[in-house]
């Protein structure tokens, strides 16, 4: 079975992560993967899924979102602009499509629908993988409208990553499933070295809607009457947001309790070996560090929205706050509870977000697609 995946991104970020981990799996189950990555992009990633046997090509990628707070005229010129790149997008994706002969095309965002629209032309089969709000999380405005969108989600088959986004878009119906994202296999996680160090750690990007300004004013005011801890940022950023967050730091006493520790390759370790993960995040799609805490057996205490209020629901391995002022009372009832607190937590984890059972349930969706009589 040949699919081709058309990404909107190969950087590293969660859903490319989550991507490399389904070629992995889909590549063993007997998928010919056929990869379209945005120009300009060819990266570390890329060369990965090369060496995997993905075929991989670049394409004139159309994005199709406007920033949410543009004026007037930036949203013209977005408008226009964006005009101009879909036609050239469509073009340069349907002579791809017409060379490569898919047999399912799966496009794996929301932000890209020159796919959709091939596959209904052609009448190929078409997978929409959905792993962002795109108005919550990225405050981005859905073109030509979000009612538009959900009515194209419903003539495809639509993956969506949490309940949540699923029913934001409102598609529960017969053309659409929930299937968590990926994170480890037991052997991925049997011989982390153990640290006594105490440590608390945010891991995801350094940005605004993170919400890591409240995770620091939050471990501010529960160092006022607990010394012991550091608190560990890992994940790139722009600089002046990293020197905001320094300064914030500095004028709530916390500078020398506060590490900026940028990208890790693997956070496996440092996120094991963390006595808490905190997720700020004012919308995380799924939340792949709460996930990949709770896989791990490391407790989480993360906003009480979207994905990261799904998954803390779904295991029970953690903590939710609306206000960072809840933050010290919540880590002193965790910190205070029993030390097994996280064994069944980890156990539903690693049930719900095994890179093998995702791999499983994405193919199983491909033979339904390729053989609708036989799942009638």
């Amino acid at each position: 079975m040949k699919i081709l995946y058309i990404l909107h991104t190969t950087l590293n970020d969660g859903s490319t992560l989550s991507f490399k981990s389904l070629m992995e799996g889909v590549v063993r189950l007997g998928v010919t993967p056929v990869v379209l990555y945005p120009k300009r992009q060819h990266n570390e990633n890329v060369t990965y899924l090369e060496q995997l046997g993905c075929e991989c090509h670049s394409y004139f990628k159309a994005k199709s979102a406007i920033p949410h707070k543009a004026n007037c005229i930036e949203i013209v010129l977005h408008l226009c602009r964006m005009a101009v790149m879909k036609v050239v997008s469509y073009i340069n994706l349907f002579f791809l499509v017409k060379k490569i002969k898919p047999d399912i095309i799966h496009t794996n965002s929301g932000v890209v629908h020159e796919g959709y629209l091939i596959a209904r032309t052609l009448k190929i089969p078409h997978v929409w993988h959905i792993r962002e709000y795109q108005e919550k999380d990225c405050d981005w405005t859905i073109m030509p409208s979000k009612k538009i969108f959900e009515r194209e989600l419903s003539k495809s088959y639509g993956i969506f990553i949490t309940q949540d986004l699923q029913a934001f878009f409102h598609q529960d119906n017969h053309t659409s499933r929930v299937i968590y994202n990926p994170i480890y296999d037991q052997e991925d996680i049997q011989d982390i070295p153990k640290n006594d160090e105490k440590y608390f750690l945010i891991a995801n990007r350094v940005s605004k809607e993170k919400g890591i300004e409240d995770i620091i004013k939050g471990f501010a005011l529960f160092c006022e009457h607990n010394q012991e801890y550091q608190l560990y940022i890992a994940g790139q950023g722009s600089e002046a947001y990293i020197e905001e967050l320094k300064t914030l730091c500095q004028a709530l006493n916390v500078m020398d309790k506060v590490h900026f520790l940028g990208f890790v390759s693997d956070m496996r370790e440092l996120m094991y070996n963390a006595k808490v993960l905190f997720v700020g995040s004012f919308y995380e799609g799924f939340g792949r560090m709460t996930a990949e805490a709770n896989s791990l057996g490391t407790f989480v205490i993360g906003r009480n929205t979207g994905g990261t209020k799904e998954i803390v629901e779904l295991t029970h391995g953690g903590y939710l706050f609306n206000r960072y002022e809840e933050i010290p009372t919540l880590l002193d009832q965790y910190l205070n509870s029993d030390g097994n607190i996280m064994e069944e937590a980890q156990n539903i984890a690693m049930e719900y977000f095994s890179k093998k059972n995702h791999c499983r349930n994405i193919v199983q969706v491909y033979n339904e697609l390729s053989h609708p009589e036989e799942h009638s």
